[in-house]
């Protein structure tokens, strides 16, 4: 049995049947068969089987969607207040008059308006992510961006912009509750914590904002094309 024990074949366990024990004593340690190495069983099997994943803290389900809800709340909040500042006639003149400008024009001049302006809110959130603190002040970029929506939507008159205001508000929304997830995350792997996941944070971080700047970029398209359309 000592022999058994001390098999590399067997690393340790058990053989399967008592066949197997007579032949391993009758070869003994120096001429052992050539026996596959036997897969350990239950949670042991699953780990060895398991393909090498990227390790990182991830931020629990509840608490990533609280950070959703909690950034949409921020952007209505934002969206009312530019509708209503609009609307109340408390806004300056040379405000609205600036905003009426960015409803005239070309598709093209439209278009690149509304895309830079969407693409420095982006950016913004971007790199904030990248910051433990990040997620402190990144909740101002739906706000801001909600509140100045708003404002060209009630400055037009008209709820033809509405499709594209709403896709980039949601689209920033959701950019701003990515950054603060990923601020979330580098301060837990600050302080140790990890966990297992299939892909790296970072990639993930990057493919979701690339879907968030097609989104604000089809809108301005849209924009351009409602705002000139006869």
């Amino acid at each position: 049995m000592e022999n058994v024990v001390n098999a590399p074949h067997n690393r340790g366990a058990l053989p399967r049947d008592y066949a197997e024990l007579q032949l391993v004593e009758e070869l003994g340690e120096t001429n052992e068969p050539d026996v596959p190495d036997e897969q350990p069983i239950g949670n042991e099997s699953d780990k060895q089987e398991a393909p090498l994943v990227y390790t990182h803290v991830r931020v629990p389900e509840i608490r990533r969607g609280g950070t959703r809800i909690l950034m949409g709340i921020t952007a209505l909040c934002g969206a009312a207040a530019g509708a209503v500042t609009a609307l109340s006639g408390a806004a300056e003149p040379e405000t609205l008059e600036t905003v009426s400008e960015t409803l005239t024009g070309t598709i093209g001049e439209i278009f690149l308006h509304r895309a830079a302006i969407s693409a420095a809110f982006l950016g913004i959130e971007l790199i904030l992510g990248f910051f433990a603190l990040g997620d402190w002040i990144v909740w101002l970029a739906p706000l801001c961006y909600a509140m100045g929506t708003a404002l060209r939507v009630a400055a037009l008159g008209s709820g033809i912009l509405l499709p594209s205001a709403a896709a980039g508000v949601a689209a920033v929304t959701l950019a701003a509750a990515t950054s603060a997830t990923m601020s979330k995350t580098l301060m837990r792997l600050s302080k140790g914590g990890t966990v297992y996941l299939e892909s790296s944070p970072r990639r993930s971080y990057a493919l979701a904002f690339f879907g968030y700047a097609v989104t604000t970029a089809l809108s301005a398209v849209y924009e351009g094309i409602a705002l000139n359309w006869k």
